[in-house]
């Protein structure tokens, strides 16, 4: 009872601060889920990305009319941010865009609409929006494999929240960056034909012997993979090659390059012997055929 009086004014100090904490946790959480709400309300066609709703559509213009007229241009991508109901409904005339907006869509939100170039760039799509300093990316990528696409939508609305808004729009064709990382990262999608299989056994090596040689490489991550010896899970699944493992500098999720296609892998999952809760996880993703680690991730509970 002594030790209980004698740290009565500290429990009750920690209660306050974990009611506290506990309150703007659920203050924040309500308020990102009204940020989620607003973006999404009256958009039954738009898809939703990193918090961006987007939609394609075909923009009918009066003849005469070119992009550069009222549009930014870079590496053969048109954009227009509109940061006002009025400013769109400038932007829209003439051009018959048959989408439903309102003048509450500008309440939290800002409006860019990217434009092609030519055919040659038809299936375009969002694949990934994000901030960098005073620079705001949207880059786009084909299409997923097995989605359809009408050719004729060829500009994109996309509708943002005002928190993502910077100085510069940067509006990027990632195709051409997948295709070099191919070349610089040695990619290759071999032929499996007769191909003898590599065994669970002969995986569960190299993925330790590949963790062992990136700790001592200058790779980002090999923090994540000291003393990394004991198997957590093995499983035999599909993934693309990916250069987790191979950056150097930079922000890993800005430098992660993934190739277009996929190869059957074992997954090779493994911990430190000392994590006895085994929270912390580095993924080894080893060819079924070629026997070679094209893959990772680190992950942790």
């Amino acid at each position: 009872m002594k030790i209980l009086e004698k740290y009565k004014e500290l429990i009750i100090s920690l209660v306050i601060i974990l009611i506290v904490l506990g309150i703007i946790g659920i203050n924040f959480y309500i308020d990102y889920q009204n940020k989620k709400v607003k973006i999404e309300d009256n958009n039954d066609n738009f898809s939703m990305i990193d918090n961006c709703a987007y939609t394609a559509f075909r923009m009918q213009f009066e003849p005469g009319y070119d992009y550069t007229h009222d549009m930014e241009y870079e590496e053969k991508i048109y954009h227009k941010v509109l940061s006002t109901y009025e400013e769109y409904q400038v932007f829209a005339t003439g051009k018959n865009i048959d989408i439903d907006v309102t003048e509450k869509d500008f309440e939290d939100n800002f409006v860019i609409i990217t434009a092609i170039e030519n055919t040659s760039m038809v299936g375009l799509t969002v694949s990934h929006i994000y901030t960098e300093g005073i620079e705001l990316h949207i880059q786009l990528d084909s299409f997923p494999e097995n989605i359809d696409y009408d050719e004729n939508e060829t500009c994109i609305f996309i509708k943002l929240p005002k928190y993502m808004k910077q100085e510069i729009v940067k509006v990027e064709d990632i195709r051409k960056s997948k295709i070099s990382a191919e070349k610089n990262y040695n990619w290759n999608n071999t032929n499996i034909t007769n191909q003898k299989e590599v065994t669970l056994e002969e995986a569960i090596k190299i993925a330790k012997q590949y963790a062992k040689k990136i700790a001592t490489s200058n790779s980002l991550t090999r923090k994540y993979l000291n003393n990394y010896t004991k198997v957590y899970e093995v499983n035999k699944t599909e993934t693309r090659p990916n250069n987790f493992w191979l950056i150097e500098d930079g922000i890993i999720e800005r430098q992660l390059e993934v190739a277009d296609f996929t190869r059957t892998v074992y997954e090779v999952i493994l911990v430190k012997p000392d994590d006895d809760l085994e929270i912390e996880r580095a993924f080894f993703y080893v060819d079924v055929y070629t026997g070679e680690v094209i893959a990772g991730m680190e992950m942790s509970d």
